[in-house]
């Protein structure tokens, strides 16, 4: 009977240099739904519209997209009435967007008197 010393070859070549998974460079977070396989599309045009608009990133993720026959409806909260114009003018940029139904709000801040100073 003879024995094999089991210990042989340990090679660890793992040279895998594929970064992991970075799948939205500035982290935005888009919520476009599409009824069709065509509103799909379009929903794909708007997404990347508001993504070439880097102002507009933080504010991304807190309003959501649907699109129906061409047609985008914008709900949720965006910080001023800039945001909410610039949002707007995006989507209508997107290839497929036949009208656009803005029905985000602009969120207070705080900042506008919410507690009155005596006097």
């Amino acid at each position: 009977m003879s024995t094999t010393p089991s210990g042989g070859s340990a090679s660890s070549s793992s040279q895998s240099s594929q970064p992991g998974s970075s799948t939205s460079q500035s982290g935005v977070n888009l919520n476009v739904q599409g009824t069709s396989a065509n509103d799909k599309t379009v929903a794909q045009q708007v997404t990347q519209e508001l993504r070439s608009e880097t102002s507009l990133a933080p504010a991304l993720s807190q309003i959501q997209i649907s699109i129906n026959n061409g047609k985008a409806t914008l709900n949720g909260s965006v910080g001023n009435e800039q945001q909410k114009r610039q949002i707007e003018s995006a989507v209508q940029r997107a290839t497929g967007v036949t009208s656009v139904e803005n029905q985000l709000q602009v969120k207070s801040t705080g900042t506008s008197g919410t507690s009155p100073t005596p006097q």
